[in-house]
Formats: structure tokens, sequence, C-alpha cells
């Protein structure tokens, strides 16, 4: 992992675009909630004061808005591990970030969609499925994800003893 001026978790992020809606789903994750909450105040542009995250909860989904859109942003505060109880959450913050994108669309959700309940429902599982699958990928691969802030200096590797770099 790289070294940072400011000793700090490493921050990830990550979106994936949902083309068919046109919608951008995002994804944090870092093993400091504390750091993923400043986080969520950089990118915020609501003006309203963001509660940080619950220390007992094991991932959380916020509503912010970026580029004056609604946006919700699934928090995992922990070590990926591929753990069940990781992946459940995983699926769990999937389930309220598409929940939230389709009351911002006005979308009815499958119960008051008035029309075959298998068909419904269906439509909904695999909008959950994609999400999942999206953001499992993007842990696996996390290394391609990281992200400094402003006040952060990355180093690409170990400072050469040879050149006296610090």
């Amino acid at each position: 992992m790289p070294q940072y001026l400011v000793e700090a978790d490493q921050i990830y992020c990550h979106s994936c675009y949902n083309p068919i809606h046109r919608f951008n789903f995002y994804w944090v994750w870092c093993e400091s909630k504390i750091r993923m909450d400043e986080f969520m105040k950089v990118l915020d542009e609501s003006g309203r004061n963001i509660e940080p995250q619950a220390q007992t909860s094991l991932a959380s989904m916020y509503p912010l808005v970026i580029d004056k859109q609604d946006v919700p942003i699934i928090c995992l505060p922990f070590k990926w591990e591929r753990t069940s109880l990781q992946i459940s959450s995983i699926v769990h913050e999937a389930i309220h970030s598409i929940t939230f994108f389709f009351r911002c669309r006005e979308i009815p959700l499958p119960q008051n969609m008035h029309h075959s309940h298998d068909a419904d429902e269906e439509n909904f599982c695999y909008f959950v499925d994609w999400l999942t699958k999206s953001i499992i990928d993007s842990l696996d691969n996390q290394d391609e994800h990281k992200y400094a802030f402003s006040n952060e200096l990355q180093y690409d590797q170990e400072p050469s003893s040879e050149t006296g770099d610090q």
C-alpha cells in the first residue's frame, strides 16, 4: 500500500453507471468510518449536516447531492475479506440504494406495480444482482480504486535510500 504524507487508512471508491436508467451508483470502502465520513462531506453539495455513521453499523447508505443530482453512496467501513456477513451487508445496502433510485425517478416499487407479482420482483432482483456483482468485483480489484484527498501525497514506491529522498 502506498505511503501518504498524512497517515490515514486508505480509502477506496468506485461508481457504476447504469446506462438503461442513466444513473450512477457509488460506493466507498475503508477501515475508518471517520475517514469515510470526511470523504462524504467533501462530496456532498446539499449543504445538509451529514450525520456520522453509527459505530454499530457494518455498512450504510447515504443520499448525497453530487453535481446537482441525488446520489446514493454505499459506505462499507471494513477490510474486505469476502465474509458472508460482508456480502450480506453489501446486498442489504444495494437494496436501499436501488430503492432510493426508484423513488428519485418516481418508478413504482414492485409492490405498487399491479402486474404479475413474479415479473415485478424479477426486474427488481436483477437490478440487485447487477449492483451487488459490480460492488464485489470492485472490492476484489480494490487497488484500481484508491482515492487520495488533495492534501495527501501518494508515493508509487518506497523512497530510495541511495538518493536520500525521504
